[in-house]
């Protein structure tokens, strides 16, 4: 009930020709409800951070979520001081979480890996996402409308799988799997 006031205080806007998304369908998601910025631009680690603790995420994992992109993306030049590499941005956009291995990864639930063609891995590919579903449902006729952890952790190994055989550039570090 919690979450049905929440989301309707937080209506679906599809995204403009001119807004921003990336590789994320959760964080897209938040910023066509509005729980982050719907031009998905100037977007602050305190945003991030509420919105994915929103979403569930607990609190340990969402500090980790939400500062790793604005230390990642961070554009060095060779006048800044070594200190200055320290100091993680103010804001992030989403066009920037499409950088491979930052928070883009190998091993989406809903895109090809970027040394995969179509060599995109922003693009969403839907009948990747489909497949989850049509193979959850499989497995529980009496709920074909519930797609849970069990499923999702399925669909990531059956992925896995493909990406070891297909990506020769397959790396899947710990920071991603969270």
């Amino acid at each position: 009930e919690e979450w049905l006031k929440i989301i309707k205080e937080h209506p679906y806007e599809p995204p403009s020709a001119t807004d921003l998304r990336g590789p994320c369908p959760a964080l897209n998601t938040l910023a066509n409800h509005g729980f982050l910025p719907r031009d998905g631009r100037n977007i602050t680690q305190k945003q991030l951070f509420e919105s994915v603790v929103t979403m569930g995420v607990p609190t340990f994992i969402a500090h980790f979520i939400s500062k790793a992109p604005f230390s990642k993306f961070k554009q060095q030049h060779p006048s800044d001081t070594v200190m200055s590499y320290l100091r993680p941005l103010k804001m992030v956009d989403f066009n920037q979480f499409g950088i491979h291995n930052a928070v883009e990864h190998d091993v989406s639930l809903s895109r090809h890996d970027a040394n995969v063609p179509p060599f995109d891995a922003n693009r969403f590919i839907p009948e990747r996402f489909e497949r989850m579903i049509r193979l959850a449902k499989k497995r529980k006729e009496e709920e074909k409308n519930h797609v849970n952890g069990n499923d999702v952790n399925d669909h990531r190994k059956l992925c896995w799988l493909e990406s070891i055989r297909d990506n020769p550039l397959f790396s899947m570090g710990t920071n991603h799997q969270v």
